[in-house]
């Protein structure tokens, strides 16, 4: 895929085009960020989590209207390079890694990314804990979970709700250790995030950092949805680099005034 990309002339078109799975179209776009041209997603896959973090139309009709019709921005997604290969949305070990790799073509076609909750409940009481060796912006550390998580941008979640306390801010990494496969403690998390607190460290720990450097960690890895495996150790930071994506123009939000007005006009049509 790289190869073929890399022969493109940039001069003899105005962006890359690419229906696939959320695997093959982070492949083209970071391939397509190398001959500075934009990527045009059209999602083709399970979960298609670039698409959705980019608020990318979920038909190809009206994500080809949305170019064809210059109806769009050029949206910026930020590069993280580990062991000098890059990733735009995140690479996980251990539990969440297995479910991805082990989860059925039937399943993902017939449950979407329920499939994965599925594979994941599935492997649950067979899945042992590993302890990890982590330097996290210099200070070195070892903790024992089920699955380790680095992102660099998409939306990470459990049953909607989202893995992280803050945003994916560009420059800035963030991991996930999950603790506990205990359905009582996962509940527990789910309804104190579902409240509003922000951490529960006890069942799920999570990082903000610059630099992670991991030093011991199971053999199998998910690497931007594509399976790998691990090189230790694994040095991970911000590139500096990013791509760019054709996404929908966004949508202007009202201010005060406007929505005062919207809030006259329903009241005199009840």
């Amino acid at each position: 895929m790289k190869q073929k990309i890399a022969q493109i002339r940039p001069e003899m078109c105005d962006a890359l085009g690419v229906y696939a799975g959320d695997g093959t179209v982070l492949l083209v776009v970071k391939a397509a960020s190398q001959l500075g041209l934009p990527v045009l997603i059209l999602p083709g896959g399970t979960a298609n989590a670039l698409a959705t973090d980019f608020h990318i139309p979920a038909t190809i009709q009206d994500s080809l209207d949305l170019f064809f019709r210059q109806s769009f921005v050029l949206a910026q997604a930020d590069i993280a390079t580990a062991n000098g290969d890059d990733f735009i949305l995140d690479l996980h070990y251990g539990l969440w890694a297995q479910a991805i790799g082990t989860a059925s073509t039937e399943d993902k076609q017939r449950l979407g990314q329920l499939a994965y909750v599925k594979q994941v409940i599935t492997s649950m009481g067979e899945s042992k804990p590993f302890e990890y060796d982590i330097e996290i912006d210099g200070i070195r550390q070892r903790i024992t979970g089920y699955a380790l998580m680095v992102a660099n941008g998409g939306f990470q979640n459990i049953f909607g709700l989202p893995l992280f306390p803050h945003k994916h801010r560009p420059g800035t990494l963030q991991m996930a250790i999950i603790r506990t496969v205990a359905p009582k403690d996962l509940l527990r998390w789910y309804w104190l995030r579902r409240i509003g607190r922000r951490r529960v460290s006890r069942i799920i720990t999570v990082y903000t950092a610059e630099n992670i450097i991991i030093h011991t960690a199971p053999p199998h890895l998910i690497f931007d949805d594509n399976e790998g495996a691990t090189r230790l150790p694994m040095r991970i930071h911000n590139s500096g680099k990013t791509a760019q994506i054709i996404a929908p123009l966004p949508i202007p939000k009202p201010n005060l005034l406007q929505k005062f007005f919207s809030a006259q006009r329903r009241k005199i049509k009840s």
